[in-house]
């Protein structure tokens, strides 16, 4: 999560080289954090081994063209958090339609039961 509070030339120095280790290492894999990373999308996207994006505050970036561009490099992004009415409508999976995982904060198991009916009605 610290690496956020970095610029792009000091996470591309300090922190990737460390990063693209330990992913090759481990055979690739996702890189988490919370914030506002959107500036170290590309500097992250440059890392062979990297599979995915864990975004624990993806509403704090532009996640439309950050899946873009993830999308390119075939690069998943994990805990998206549409609207409800996007999920429900089938926006979502139009605008996102592969290579991600939804989060959906519900308020109650009858309201996440109904947004499952909607979702696979609009599959």
């Amino acid at each position: 999560d610290s690496s956020i509070l970095l610029s792009r030339g000091m996470y591309e120095e300090f922190v990737r080289p460390h990063d693209a280790r330990v992913l090759r290492e481990v055979g690739g894999g996702s890189i988490h954090f919370c914030g506002n990373g959107d500036h170290l999308i590309e500097a992250m996207l440059a890392i062979p081994e990297l599979r995915g994006f864990d975004f624990g505050q993806p509403e704090m970036m532009d996640i439309p063209a950050i899946y873009a561009r993830c999308r390119e490099r075939r690069v998943a992004c994990v805990r998206l958090s549409p609207p409800r009415e996007d999920l429900a409508s089938g926006r979502a999976r139009r605008d996102y339609p592969t290579g991600c995982a939804f989060l959906y904060s519900t308020t109650d198991f009858a309201d996440a039961l109904d947004l499952c009916r909607q979702w696979r009605e609009r599959a």
